[in-house]
């Protein structure tokens, strides 16, 4: 996957510790993105908070690059490609997961559901432009936001890549998936 380098901030407002990944364009590629943030998301939904003082929360931030070469004019974030996937294919168990109404005003694009938070810095043509996804894991705890097992997720993926015949993955499904 992607190069990954990590930032700790301790003393944050409430207890807060908050964890950044950052990680460069080789994690674009193969879903890489899609599956980091979904199969985190999973697992961090088994935490149990309970003796930890109420005020504690964990914050897991990850900076990834947007879809795209670096050369190309308009590059596409991935949270959009993984909405379309999972509204193409029918993925319900994602609906929760998904971030869906903003927080800021004006035209800052950052969406959050209290445990999925999501901000694009930097402007589609920009080739240092990154996707902020962050999880507040004692949200994603309470409420379970991803329904079924991430091996669904997978399965619908690898369908959603098939019907859309994505330049990015075309290596990925060369050979059938029944023997020859």
């Amino acid at each position: 996957m992607g190069a990954a380098q990590n930032r700790f901030g301790l003393g944050a407002p409430g207890n807060l510790l908050h964890l950044s990944l950052e990680y460069d364009e080789d994690i674009k590629w193969k879903a890489g993105v899609f599956n980091l943030w979904l199969d985190a998301s999973c697992n961090f939904q088994r935490l149990d908070f309970a003796g930890l003082p109420d005020d504690f929360d964990i914050q897991v931030e990850f900076v990834t690059p947007l879809y795209g070469e670096r050369a190309e004019p308009r590059r596409t974030p991935q949270l959009y490609r993984l909405r379309d996937a999972a509204r193409e294919t029918h993925m319900g168990f994602l609906a929760k997961w998904f971030p869906c109404k903003s927080h800021e005003p004006g035209n800052k694009p950052r969406v959050t559901n209290d445990a999925v938070t999501y901000t694009l810095r930097g402007d589609l043509g920009d080739p240092l432009a990154r996707e902020h996804l962050s999880l507040r894991l004692r949200a994603l705890c309470k409420e379970k936001r991803i329904t079924r097992d991430i091996e669904e997720f997978r399965r619908c993926l690898k369908r959603w890549k098939r019907y859309n015949e994505d330049r990015e993955f075309a290596g990925d499904y060369g050979v059938p998936d029944y023997p020859s």
